[in-house]
C-alpha cells in the first residue's frame, strides 16, 4: 500500500494482505525541514481455519519420544523370515509399537500368533507402524515378502501406543499433537484441557490451561471412569488470538475385566513324549461387552508351578464360546500328577484376567508302570500311605499319590526311598547311583554306586549318605528272574533291572536376577499410576541336569513397597514363571521411591529375594558421564579390533536413578550401524563376532543409550577411537567444588578446590590429567603439576594466602601423550569483610543534612572498597539509628553508588541515618552509616519583606538619585534547618530585564549592589528587588520589594515668556503673573518650581523669599503672586524660577530682567518686557540675566569691579556632606554627592556658588574640565545642593572629595569654605592574601589544627584575616555549621572587633566537619565572609589493609636472598581524618610481636629492609601501623609468612585429595 495522507488515526478495511507473512505498517512525517519514517514491529495475519487444519491431536504417547524396547536390523534373503524378540521380555498385556522400515511396506505382510493386533496398519516414509498386545514374553513375528527379495530391514518395538484407542490407567491421561509449518514457528502457546463423554454430552473435567509444552499434555490426580471415553482438547494461541480449540478421537477407560467361571479340558498322549490340549470355555468379557481379542495358556503342577510354556491360542474375532487344542506339549512329569491349565484372556487395551482350573479328565495314559522306579521323598508325609498301598498290583486314583510325591529335586539332608510297584514278596537290590545304570559288577567295585540295600517289600529305604549337591543321583532296581507264590497261583517273573528318571540335589538357592520397573514414557515419574514389572537373570543350575523342566525356578512372586522387600503398597503377588507384571492404579506419593521385590522360588523351596532400584519422582533424563573406548596399540590406538573394550561411568540421575544401559557401534555418533543397540548388564561390554565389521582408517564410535528409571533416555557416545596426532581439545576449568559453578572469589583460605570438564580428543580418549597451582595462569609456581588419573575436581589444602588469586592449571593427555593446559579464571581468597566508606546523603560533593521531601531521599556513597575480592554489591536502608533499618528494609542496589528512593515516608523533626552494607565477593560485609540528616518541608519563613534603604541617595520615599548603589535589607527566618543562602535578582521594569542576579552564603538580610557606567541604572527606569531564601533543605521563600523610581538629571532649564502682567493694587501693593516654559524632566518629570523676585540679582526681597507653584499640565507655566511693595512704571526687577522635579533634583536657575509697562492712562497696570538686550553686569563675574544660557556676559566693560576674596567671615560658616539627619564622610556612590552648609547670619549672604573637586587640588579638579565647563556653579541663596556628575564619568573609588562654597557678601567680595573630604569607598572588606581563619587547640598563635582527637574546647582565630583600605570595619559575626557558611552548629553572634572565639567542643558531634565563618562589616555597611577549611573530631582508629612480603604488591612462600626483603601494603584507610604515616616493621613468625627493626615509611605504599642477616630455614614475618592525622593507630598488620633456605624451586605444601 503506498503512502497516503492520513489524520493521527486510520483503519484501513477491505486490503488483501498476505498471510503467514509479517507485516509492517510505516509513518512518513512530513515537514518544512524534510520527512522521516518509522515502523511499527510488525504483525502476522492469520487464517484460523488453515491453522486448526495445520494440528492433529493424538491420544497417547509420541513413540518418537520413547526409546525402543527391542531394536534389530535384519538382511533379508529369502521370501519369508521370523523375527523372535528373545533377548528382552515384553510385558504380556501392554500395547506395545512395531516399527519397521528399510523397504516399500507395501512389498512385505507381517504377522504373529503371539500378539494382539489393536490398530490399522500405519505407512510414511518407508515405514510400517502398527500397535499390538504381545501375549507371551517373547513373540515371534513373520515378515512374508509378496516376492522374494534381498533387503535390510529395521525392527523397533516400542513402549507406547499413538492413538491409542483404549486405556488401562484409571488415574492419568496423556495426549501429544503435531503442527506443520509455517504455524509451527509462529504459535507463541498452547492451552490444554480434558473432555469426559456421557452419552451425548461432554464437560471439562480438566479446564483449559496454559502448558508449557508445544506438543504433548499430561493430566495427572484424575479418577477415569471405566468404559467412559475420554478426550484432549488443544487450543493453540497466537499471542492473544486462539484458534477453535481441537479434540483428539479418545481414548475409552478399560481398567476391569471378568474372568470365565468353568473351563472344560482334556489331556491326551500323542506320543510316548508328547501330550495335546483340548480346551472349552467362554470368552472372557472386556468392559465395553466385547470378548478378549486373544488367550495364552500353560499347564501348572498341584502348587501351581508353570511346567509348561505359555502358548498362545487362535481364535476368531470376539468370541462367546472357545473350543481349541493344543499338540506337542512336552510335560516334565509324570501325567498322573495333579496338573491345572491356566488361560489368559486379553483385550484390546491390553487389560487381561487369568483362570486356573484341574485337569480332571486325561486319556492314554498308561497302565499302574509297573516297571518304574519311583524316587520319593523319605520323609514325604505321604509316605506311609505309599507303604500302605505299595505292595498292590491295581492301584486306581491311588497311582496319583504315588506320582505326586515322586520327586526330581531333594534338598542334600533329605533321605531317598525307592519304590516299585508288583515286587512285594521279591528280593530287590536297591542303589543308589550317580549314573543311570546298575552297577558292573558289584557296588563297592563300581565307582557309580553310592549305597546298596535289599528289601522284599517293594520299597527300597535307603539310608542317609550325604549327597553332593547340584549333582545328579539315580534309584536302581535289580532282581532276579524268579516265580512268586501267589495264594492261589503261581506267577513267573522275569528279571528286573531298572532306574528311575533321576532327581538333583539342590542345596543352593536360585541364582539372582536383576528387577526393574519399567514405566510409560512420561508417565510413572510425573503422573503415571501404574508400574511395569520385569525381571529376568534368574535361574536355578540344577534345572541343566533335567531338561524337560522349562526352569529350575517353580514360580516368582512380587510386591511393590517403599523400601527394598517392602510389601506395604502391593503385597506378593503369584505370577507363575512369568518375568514381568503390570500393576495399575496404585496411589503414589510425590517424591517417594519404590521398590519393586521378585522372589523367584525353585521347586525345593529355596527362595532367591531380589528388588528393584527405586523409582520416584523425575522428569529429567540422566546425567551425561563419559564413554572409554580401550584396546591395544600404544595409548589407546585400536590395532586389533578383537581387542576393543568399553567401559563408562560419570553417568548418573539423582531422582529416579539409572535403569538400563544399551550399547552399540556405529560408523558416526548418530547410530548403531555397525552393532546394534543391545542390553548391557554392567559398565563394562567387549563386542563379539567382530570379524568384518570394522574397515582401517575410519572412525568408529561406541553409542551408549541410558535410559532411567522414568523412561527418560540419554544417548552419547565415545571419541571415535582412530589414530590420533593431535593433542586433546580444551576442556573448561572452574573453581569451587560445586557441580556447574565457577567461582572467583572464596573466603577459605585453607583449601582451594576445582572441577573440570570437556577437555576431549576427536580421536582418542584421554589418558589423565594433571594439575597444579600456580599465580599467574601459564606458571605452576604454588604447585607443580600432579598426576590425578581421570579425576574431574580436586582440592588442596595449605596455608594460602589472603588477597592472592591463584589459577588451576589442568594439563589433559591423551593416550598418545599429547597433552593439552588449560587454566581456571582464577580464584581469589578473601577471609575479610569490605573496608567501610562514607556515606552522603544528597547528590552534591557533601552531605547534606537536611532534605525537602518526606517521600524521597537521595543518598551516594565513596570509599568502601575491598582489597581482596572487589565490592559484589552494596544494599541500603534508612534508619533512626545507625544500626537499624528501622525505616525502609536493606535493599539491593547493585553496584550503584548512588540512589534515589521515592515512596516512602519518612518522619519530620527526627534524627535519621542513611546506611549502606557492602558486600564483597565471598558474602562479607562491612556496613556504614551517614551523618544524621533531618526532613524539613517547610521553606523560610519573610518576616520582613524586602526594601530598599535609600536614606543616604534620595529626597523623595519610592525614589532615588543615585544610579551606582543600591541597598535593599530584608529578613527571613528558618524554624528547622537553617538558611543556607540568599538569591537577590535586580530586575527593572521595562520587560522584566535582570540587571543584577547575586547569590549570597549563609543567613544574609541586606545586600549592597554597586553598579558600574555599563551596567548603570537607567533614569526613569524603576527596579523591583526579588529574594529567593533558602533553607538548607533546599526549600525557598520568593518576595520582592515595592518598586524603586531612579532619576540621576536634574530638569531640563527653561525661561520666562513674554505678555507677563503687573497690577498695582489701592493696599499699596503690586500684583504680578509670571509666565514661564521649557522646563522639563523626561525621566521622572517636573512636580514644582522655585519662583522670587528681588530688585537685586540674588535677592528675594520683593517676593518675600522663596515661593513654590506647582507643576501644570499645561506647556505653559503661570503663577500669581503679590510684591511686598508696590512698584512704579519704568522699575526694573529680576525674576528668577527653577524646577524641581519628582526625586528631588532641581534644575539650574532661570533669571530675566523686567521692565515695567503700562498700558493704561492710569498707569496702575501694564506688562513687564523682558531686557534682552544690553542689559547689565551683577557681578564681578560678569554675571547678567540676558547671556545665552549657561554663559556670562561677554562686555568686560560692564563688570562693576574686579572679584575680592575675604576669608574673614569664614568662621560664621561650614559645609557638610550629607543631610542634616546623617552626615558621613565616606560614600558608596560613585555618581553623585549631597552637600549642604551652614551660615550664622543668612541675611549678610548675597548668594552663592559651589564646586566640587579632589582633596588639595584646585575646586573642580578631577570633576568639571576647566576648559569647557564652569567650575562654580550658581546656587543663589540655596543651602544645599545634589550634584550627579555626567554620564561618562565617575567619583572615583579610593578618593578623597571636598565640597567648595562661595558665599557672595557684595557683587564683588566672597569668602569661601571647603567641606571635610567625602572618601568613596565601593569595595567590603579584603580577605589578606595568604591569610586564613585558623582553629586551634590554646593560643592564636597556634597553627591550624583540621582534626581534634577529643571534645576538648578550641579556638577559632581570624586575626590580620580582613582588611579595609577605606572604610573602617566596625564588627565581626561568627557562625557555623556542617557545610561551608552554615549555621547549624552556632547562629550568627555579633563578638565585636574581637578576633577570636571559644567554641565548646561538646557541640561538634564526631566524624562531621564543622566550618565556622566570619562576617567583617564596614562602616558603610558592606560585608565580607570568609568561612574556615574546618575542623573535625575524629575518635576513631584507622582501618586495616593487606601487607604483602614483597614490594611487588604479592606474596611469596620461600625467598633465597638472607640480605634483604621487602613489603608493600594497600588498603589502609582512615574514614574522618587521613592515614598521615606508616610504620613498618621485621619480626620473626613466633616472636610475640617482638619487633627487632622498626621503620618509619612516612606515606609510601612499599618498602625495603637493606643489610640484614636473616637466616636459613626460619620465618620471618612483617608488620605494619598505619597513623592518622590526630594518632590514632591501627592494629599491627602481618604479611604472610616466609621462609627462608636455599632455593628449591620443586620444594612443595601439603596438599588434600577431596
Amino acid at each position: 500500500m503506498p503512502f497516503q495522507t492520513l489524520p493521527s488515526t486510520k483503519c484501513f478495511y477491505n486490503i488483501s494482505l498476505p498471510e503467514n507473512t509479517k507485516i509492517y505498517t510505516l509513518i512518513k512525517a512530513t515537514s518544512s525541514g524534510g520527512s522521516t519514517i518509522s515502523s511499527s514491529d510488525g504483525f502476522f495475519l492469520i487464517n484460523k481455519s488453515k491453522a486448526a487444519h495445520s494440528i492433529i491431536v493424538h491420544d497417547g504417547i509420541s513413540c518418537n519420544s520413547v526409546v525402543p524396547d527391542f531394536q534389530l536390523t535384519a538382511s533379508l534373503h529369502g521370501q519369508m523370515t521370523e523375527i523372535s524378540v528373545k533377548k528382552k521380555s515384553l510385558l504380556t498385556g501392554k500395547s506395545f509399537t512395531l516399527q519397521i522400515s528399510g523397504t516399500e511396506p507395501n512389498l512385505y505382510e507381517i504377522s504373529s500368533e503371539d500378539v494382539i493386533w489393536t490398530g490399522n496398519s500405519h505407512f510414511s516414509e518407508n515405514m510400517l507402524t502398527k500397535s499390538f498386545v504381545p501375549m507371551i514374553e517373547h513373540p515371534r513375528f513373520l515378515v512374508t515378502f509378496r516376492k522374494i527379495l534381498n533387503t535390510t530391514l529395521l525392527f523397533k518395538i516400542i513402549d507406547c501406543h499413538e492413538d491409542a484407542k483404549f486405556q488401562i490407567n484409571s488415574k492419568a491421561y496423556m495426549a501429544y499433537w503435531s503442527t506443520k509449518s509455517p504455524y509451527k514457528d509462529l504459535i507463541t502457546h498452547f492451552r490444554t484441557g480434558l473432555l469426559v463423554q456421557r452419552g451425548t454430552t461432554e464437560n471439562f473435567i480438566f479446564p483449559l490451561q496454559t502448558t508449557i509444552s508445544r506438543e504433548r499434555a499430561r493430566f495427572s490426580d484424575v479418577f477415569l471412569e471405566n468404559g467412559l471415553t475420554y478426550r484432549a482438547i488443544i487450543e493453540a494461541c497466537f499471542e492473544r488470538l486462539c484458534i477453535e480449540p481441537l479434540k483428539s478421537n479418545g481414548s475409552r477407560m478399560q481398567h476391569e475385566t471378568k474372568a470365565l467361571s468353568k473351563i472344560h479340558s482334556l489331556l491326551k498322549k500323542s506320543n510316548d513324549d508328547l501330550f495335546e490340549l483340548i480346551l472349552h470355555f467362554d470368552g472372557y468379557q472386556c468392559s465395553d461387552k466385547s470378548y478378549s481379542a486373544g488367550y495364552a495358556v500353560a499347564i501348572v503342577d498341584k502348587r501351581g508351578a508353570e511346567i509348561s510354556k505359555w502358548e498362545p491360542i487362535k481364535i476368531e474375532t470376539n468370541m462367546k464360546n472357545i473350543s481349541t487344542s493344543l499338540e506337542n506339549i512336552s510335560l516334565p512329569v509324570y501325567t498322573q500328577h495333579s496338573l491345572s491349565v491356566c488361560v489368559r484372556g486379553f483385550c484390546l487395551s491390553g487389560k487381561s484376567a487369568m483362570s486356573c482350573q484341574p485337569i480332571k479328565e486325561k486319556e492314554n495314559m498308561g497302565g499302574n508302570d509297573l516297571n518304574n522306579v519311583y524316587e520319593i521323598n523319605a520323609n514325604s508325609p505321604d509316605m506311609e500311605e505309599i507303604k500302605s498301598f505299595a505292595h498292590s498290583r491295581y492301584l486306581g486314583d491311588k497311582m496319583r499319590v504315588l506320582h505326586d510325591n515322586e520327586v526330581d529335586f531333594i534338598k542334600s539332608d533329605w533321605r531317598i526311598n525307592g519304590v516299585l510297584l508288583g515286587t512285594f514278596n521279591r528280593k530287590i537290590s536297591w542303589y543308589i547311583m550317580t549314573e543311570n545304570r546298575l552297577p558292573l559288577h558289584s557296588c563297592t567295585d563300581d565307582v557309580a554306586c553310592i549305597q546298596e540295600i535289599v528289601s522284599e517289600d517293594c520299597i527300597g529305604y535307603f539310608k542317609q549318605i550325604p549327597f553332593e549337591k547340584n549333582k545328579r543321583y539315580f534309584v536302581c532296581a535289580f532282581a532276579n528272574k524268579t516265580i512268586v507264590k501267589y495264594e492261589k497261583s503261581l506267577e513267573q517273573k522275569s528279571q528286573i533291572s531298572v532306574c528311575g528318571n533321576g532327581f538333583i540335589i539342590d542345596d543352593t538357592s536360585p541364582v539372582p536376577g536383576k528387577v526393574q520397573i519399567q514405566t510409560d514414557f512420561g508417565n510413572f515419574l510425573n503422573f503415571n499410576k501404574s508400574l511395569s514389572l520385569i525381571w529376568e537373570g534368574f535361574s536355578d543350575i540344577e534345572r541343566d541336569l533335567i531338561m524337560k523342566y522349562t526352569s529350575g525356578i517353580e514360580k516368582y512372586t512380587y510386591s511393590i513397597g517403599t523400601y527394598p522387600g517392602g510389601e506395604d503398597v502391593v503385597s506378593f503377588t503369584d505370577t507363575g514363571l512369568l518375568t514381568s507384571a503390570n500393576v495399575h492404579n496404585i496411589s503414589f506419593r510425590n517424591h517417594i521411591t519404590y521398590y519393586a521385590t521378585v522372589r523367584a522360588i525353585d521347586r525345593v523351596g529355596h527362595i532367591t529375594e531380589v528388588s528393584s532400584e527405586g523409582v520416584m519422582y523425575d522428569d529429567t533424563p540422566p546425567v551425561h558421564g563419559r564413554v572409554f573406548v580401550d584396546g591395544s596399540g600404544l595409548h589407546g590406538y585400536i590395532t586389533n579390533y578383537r581387542d576393543i573394550t568399553v567401559t563408562w561411568e560419570g553417568f548418573s540421575d539423582p531422582e529416579s536413578g539409572i535403569k538400563s544401559f544399551q550399547i552399540g557401534i556405529g560408523s558416526s555418533n548418530l547410530s548403531a550401524d555397525i552393532f546394534p543397540l543391545t542390553e548391557a548388564m554392567d559398565t563394562f561390554w567387549k563386542p563379539m563376532k567382530t570379524e568384518g565389521k570394522f574397515i582401517d582408517g575410519y572412525e568408529y564410535f561406541i553409542l551408549l543409550m541410558i535410559t532411567n528409571n522414568a523412561g527418560l533416555s540419554t544417548l552419547v557416545s565415545s571419541l571415535a577411537f582412530v589414530i590420533d596426532s593431535s593433542p586433546p581439545h580444551e576442556g573448561f576449568v572452574v573453581d569451587g567444588n560445586e557441580t556447574g559453578i565457577d567461582i572467583d572469589f572464596q573466603r577459605n583460605i585453607t583449601h582451594i578446590c576445582s572441577r573440570w570438564d570437556g577437555f576431549h580428543d576427536p580421536h582418542t580418549e584421554l589418558a589423565y590429567y594433571e594439575i597444579g597451582i600456580g599465580t599467574t595462569r601459564d606458571t605452576n609456581d604454588v604447585f607443580p603439576a600432579t598426576s590425578i588419573g581421570l579425576l574431574k575436581e580436586y582440592c588442596w589444602a595449605n596455608e594460602f594466602i589472603p588477597g592472592e588469586k591463584y589459577f588451576t592449571i589442568i594439563r589433559a593427555c591423551n593416550k598418545a601423550g599429547l597433552c593439552t593446559s588449560k587454566s581456571s579464571n582464577g580464584v581469589t581468597l578473601d577471609n575479610s569483610p569490605p573496608i567501610p566508606g562514607l556515606v552522603h546523603v544528597g547528590m552534591s560533593d557533601r552531605h547534606q543534612h537536611y532534605i525537602s521531601q518526606k517521600h524521597v531521599v537521595s543518598a551516594q556513597w565513596i570509599g568502601f572498597q575491598d582489597p581482596h575480592s572487589d565490592i559484589e554489591h552494596f544494599e541500603f536502608c534508612i534508619s533512626k539509628s545507625r544500626n537499624d533499618c528501622d525505616i525502609t528494609a536493606f535493599e539491593n542496589v547493585l553496584l550503584s553508588e548512588r540512589i534515589t528512593k521515592t515512596s516512602i515516608n519518612l518522619p519530620q523533626n527526627t534524627n535519621l541515618y542513611a546506611i549502606v552494607k557492602a558486600y564483597n565477593r565471598v558474602g562479607l560485609y562491612s556496613q556504614q552509616s551517614s551523618e544524621k540528616f533531618r526532613v524539613d518541608t517547610t521553606p523560610p519563613i519573610e518576616v520582613a519583606k524586602p526594601v530598599f534603604d535609600s536614606a543616604q541617595f534620595s529626597h523623595k520615599s519610592g525614589t532615588q538619585y543615585d544610579d551606582s548603589v543600591l541597598v535593599a535589607n530584608w529578613k527571613f527566618m528558618e524554624e528547622e534547618s537553617f538558611i543556607a543562602s540568599n538569591e537577590v535578582v535586580l530586575k527593572s521594569h521595562k520587560n522584566g530585564k535582570t540587571i543584577r542576579d547575586i547569590k549570597t552564603n549563609g543567613n544574609e538580610n541586606n545586600i549592597t549592589i554597586k553598579l558600574e557606567d555599563e551596567i548603570a541604572l537607567k533614569s526613569g527606569d524603576t527596579y523591583y528587588v526579588f529574594i529567593s531564601s533558602c533553607n538548607a533543605a533546599g526549600l525557598c521563600t520568593h518576595a520582592s520589594s515595592d518598586p524603586l523610581l531612579i532619576d540621576s538629571s536634574p530638569p531640563q532649564l527653561g525661561g520666562f515668556k513674554n505678555l507677563m502682567k503687573w497690577k498695582n493694587h489701592e493696599n499699596k501693593t503690586t500684583e504680578l503673573l509670571l509666565l514661564w516654559h521649557g522646563f522639563s524632566d523626561i525621566h521622572s518629570g517636573i512636580e514644582k518650581y522655585g519662583v522670587f523676585v528681588s530688585e537685586s540679582y540674588t535677592g528675594s526681597e520683593l517676593s518675600n523669599g522663596l515661593l513654590y507653584a506647582d507643576h501644570l499640565d499645561t506647556e505653559i507655566q503661570m503663577v500669581s503672586l503679590n510684591l511686598t511693595r508696590q512698584l512704579s512704571e519704568t522699575d526694573e526687577i529680576i525674576l528668577s524660577v527653577y524646577a524641581l522635579n519628582k526625586v528631588g533634583l532641581r534644575s539650574k536657575i532661570a533669571k530675566t530682567t523686567v521692565t515695567l509697562v503700562a498700558d493704561d492712562v492710569s498707569y496702575a497696570s501694564g506688562f513687564l518686557e523682558l531686557q534682552r538686550y544690553l542689559c547689565r553686569s551683577h557681578t564681578c563675574n560678569n554675571d547678567c540675566t540676558c547671556s545665552v544660557v549657561g554663559s556670562r556676559c561677554q562686555d568686560e566693560s560692564q563688570k562693576p569691579s574686579t572679584c575680592k576674596r575675604n576669608d574673614n567671615h569664614a568662621g560664621m560658616f561650614s559645609v557638610l556632606f550629607g543631610n542634616t539627619m546623617s552626615l558621613t564622610n565616606l560614600t558608596l556612590s560613585s555618581k553623585c554627592v549631597f552637600a549642604h552648609w551652614k551660615v550664622r547670619n543668612i541675611t549678610m549672604i548675597q548668594r552663592f556658588e559651589w564646586s566640587i573637586g579632589i582633596q588639595h587640588e584646585d575646586p573642580g579638579a578631577g570633576v568639571f574640565d576647566s576648559r569647557t565647563e564652569s567650575v562654580w556653579h550658581e546656587n543663589g541663596q540655596l543651602t544645599n545642593m545634589t550634584y550627579c556628575i555626567e554620564n561618562g564619568k565617575h567619583f572615583k573609588h579610593g578618593e578623597s572629595y571636598v565640597f567648595h562654597v562661595r558665599s557672595w557678601i557684595s557683587e564683588d567680595t566672597y569668602f569661601e569654605k571647603q567641606s571635610n573630604p567625602l572618601l568613596v569607598d565601593r569595595t567590603p572588606p579584603i580577605i589578606r592574601r595568604g591569610k586564613s581563619i585558623k582553629e586551634t587547640l590554646i593560643s592564636c598563635i597556634e597553627n591550624d589544627v583540621d582534626f581534634l582527637n577529643s571534645t576538648s574546647n578550641f579556638l577559632v582565630c581570624w586575626e590580620g584575616v580582613f582588611i579595609e583600605n577605606g572604610a573602617q570595619i566596625t564588627k565581626y559575626s561568627v557562625s557555623s555549621g556542617s557545610s561551608p557558611f552554615g549555621n547549624d552548629l552556632i547562629d550568627d553572634q555579633n563578638v565585636g572587633l574581637r578576633t577570636s572565639f571559644l567554641v565548646e567542643g561538646k557541640l561538634l558531634r564526631p566524624g562531621v566537619t564543622f566550618y565556622f565563618t566570619i562576617t567583617s562589616t564596614n562602616e558603610l555597611g558592606m560585608k565580607t565572609s570568609f568561612t574556615s577549611d574546618g575542623v573535625l573530631i575524629d575518635l576513631d582508629n584507622p582501618t586495616g589493609g593487606v601487607v604483602y612480603n614483597t614490594k611487588f604488591h604479592k606474596n611469596i612462600a620461600y625467598q633465597s636472598s638472607t640480605s634483604e626483603i621487602g613489603l608493600s601494603w594497600h588498603g589502609f584507610d582512615d574514614h574522618n581524618s587521613f592515614i598521615k604515616k606508616y610504620h613498618v616493621a621485621l619480626t620473626e613468625k613466633d616472636a610475640n610481636e617482638t619487633f627487632s627493626t622498626v621503620v618509619d615509611a612516612k606515606i609510601h605504599n612499599s618498602y625495603i629492609f637493606h643489610g640484614l642477616s636473616l637466616e636459613h630455614n626460619r620465618i620471618y614475618k612483617v608488620a605494619l601501623v598505619a597513623f592518622d592525622a590526630v594518632g590514632h593507630f591501627t592494629r599491627s598488620s602481618f604479611s604472610h609468612f616466609q621462609e627462608y633456605e636455599e632455593y628449591d624451586r620443586h620444594k612443595l605444601a601439603s596438599v588434600s585429595l577431596v
